[in-house]
């Protein structure tokens, strides 16, 4: 190989490092114009969204009946909890049942004298005490764009209700339930609610008694005093 040979060797190596350095070493930098850098795709988690000691909570709620063939059955209600913890709190519902409206097979029975429906005593007004405990707490991210912030809480209680004849009989309450943190003040809440009262009812002419289970999906919105914006971890 001649000197004029080796010269222009090293000047085609040479070219070709000055061409090929900058897509190595500049191609991915943030200050390269042509490819901006990426941006962060993690999404910070805050600490915990509410405080509920020692705080009231004011829940309205709406729900319906799941589990009757023949009757459907709404009910509204207002319920007041005192935290004692950020996990247990004690409170009293009251529970008003709207007019209990019969369902299609309810008709179709009659109709066709399938059988004989029961005549019941429908509840009209419940009030009882309740223990709720919520020691499950969690966060989701939600199109990894908003944090959700929920509980899971568990209720039970005991009370009494009116029904339809105007008597006055025990009653038993069990539910669970979600609630998802609006703010620091407000929640939704989501529970599926089991009351479970003795009730009375004729069939053929004979007086009759038994437990009935209402079995209820209910949907509410609480409000928490005193109002106050802190977040703990």
């Amino acid at each position: 190989m001649t000197t004029k040979q080796k010269a222009n060797l090293w000047i085609l190596i040479i070219l070709c490092n000055l061409m090929l350095t900058p897509s190595a070493s500049y191609g991915l930098s943030p200050e390269n114009p042509i490819q901006p850098p990426k941006k962060n795709r993690l999404l910070s988690i805050s600490p915990k969204k509410l405080i509920k000691n020692q705080r009231f909570e004011f829940t309205s709620s709406t729900a319906i009946d799941i589990n009757d063939a023949f009757y459907l059955h709404n009910s509204i209600s207002q319920e007041i909890l005192y935290h004692i913890s950020n996990n247990t709190a004690i409170g009293i519902t009251a529970d008003l049942f709207l007019p209990h409206y019969p369902q299609k097979s309810h008709q179709l029975v009659k109709e066709h004298y399938i059988s004989s429906i029961a005549d019941y005593s429908f509840p009209k007004l419940a009030v009882h005490a309740d223990l709720q405990l919520n020691n499950i707490y969690g966060k989701a991210a939600l199109f990894n764009r908003k944090i959700i912030y929920f509980d899971l809480y568990f209720t039970a209680g005991l009370g009494g209700y009116q029904n339809s004849s105007k008597e006055i009989l025990p009653m038993a309450n069990l539910a669970v339930g979600y609630r998802f943190y609006l703010t620091s003040n407000t929640t939704i809440k989501l529970e599926l609610k089991d009351q479970i009262i003795p009730t009375n009812y004729t069939v053929y002419s004979q007086q009759k008694s038994s437990l009935q289970n209402y079995l209820q999906i209910t949907v509410g919105i609480s409000i928490l005093l005193p109002f106050f914006a802190a977040e703990q971890s």
